[in-house]
């Protein structure tokens, strides 16, 4: 069975026009954490970017002695954003991520698995 993953249609300018125009965001539950992580343009930094229920932000960013690939940069980065809501003892809600292989090394059983 081939398990690829397809990825979806481009959006054309006017279908992503009207796509924005009926984008709606939906708050966090109270007490929940919304947690994007990405590497920074420097490969021996990450960022985390967290936000809480009402909106609020907070930034952290972490340097490394080494000098990891740009794949495990984004896994250390999502598994710091983790460690993060653990630390302030909230319930994560979303976590985010641009990097689709970070994606399936945490949800598929992949060759790509830490």
């Amino acid at each position: 069975m081939d398990q690829r993953v397809q990825e979806p249609p481009l959006l054309k300018a006017s279908s992503g026009k009207a796509f924005l125009a009926n984008f709606q965001m939906v708050p966090l539950s109270t007490g929940k954490l919304n947690v994007n992580v990405d590497t920074a343009l420097s490969p021996e930094r990450i960022g985390i970017i967290s936000r809480d229920h009402p909106g609020s932000y907070s930034s952290n960013r972490k340097s490394f002695l080494a000098n990891p690939t740009a794949f495990l940069g984004e896994c250390i980065a999502f598994r710091e954003g983790l460690i993060l809501t653990l630390h302030l003892g909230l319930v994560l809600e979303k976590a985010e991520t641009d990097v689709q292989n970070v994606v399936f090394a945490i949800t598929k059983n992949s060759t790509l698995a830490l």
